[in-house]
């Protein structure tokens, strides 16, 4: 049976990386984290993966970035794969990034999913594949999620409307303006009511 010491000695070995990293000791750094890494805890292992192939990163030595960031898909915790997708996506490796956030969004922690669709959804927005971020907007209506699912519908709306589709747009709008989410709901009833005959915005 593990001891309640030998399961936090993986998230000291990572906070204490974390540290030394923000003091610019990559060696020490790398040595506590490896250490962490080492202990085989899936979760802790895979935050120090994902940390191992940052500094790696910066210094532009990608085979060993990718070497760490490999192990962060090994172990397949839907949280930090998101991280990385981020990470891969800031890089410009889009297609990199569009896969691990995929990954995600097949799994079944309904969070995660929805996060990871609402990243693609606006990454693949900001790259000007209108298409694509909207089927991703879909995909986290799909979930359900409390937060992600009415904000993707509200700019899934505004993403339609853009297009051309206003009649689909307002359905969305209707979706978000009934969520429990106080903030996206008033600002979709908002967009509703501009767009009713003499508000000017269809």
């Amino acid at each position: 049976m593990t001891s309640g010491h030998q399961a936090a000695a993986p998230w000291g070995a990572l906070a204490l990386g974390n540290l030394l990293g923000k003091e610019h000791d990559e060696a020490g750094a790398e040595a506590a984290w490896r250490s962490a890494l080492e202990s085989g805890h899936p979760e802790a292992g895979s935050w120090t993966a994902l940390n191992l192939g940052n500094p790696r990163s910066a210094r532009h030595d990608e085979a060993g970035a990718d070497a760490a960031w490999n192990t962060v898909k090994e172990k397949d915790q839907p949280q930090v794969v998101a991280v990385l997708a981020k990470t891969l996506a800031e890089m410009g490796r889009s297609d990199q990034a569009r896969a691990m956030w995929e990954r995600v969004m097949a799994s079944p922690a309904v969070e995660f999913a929805a996060e990871a669709a609402t990243g693609l959804a606006t990454h693949l927005g900001a790259q000007g594949d209108t298409a694509g971020a909207q089927a991703a907007y879909r995909r986290a209506i799909e979930t359900g999620h409390a937060v992600y699912a009415p904000t993707a519908a509200y700019n899934l709306a505004m993403s339609l409307r853009q297009s051309g589709e206003t009649d689909e747009a307002r359905t969305w709008l209707e979706y978000a303006a009934d969520s429990a989410l106080r903030m996206v709901a008033s600002t979709a009833r908002t967009e509703l009511d501009a767009a009713q005959p003499g508000g000017g915005t269809e």
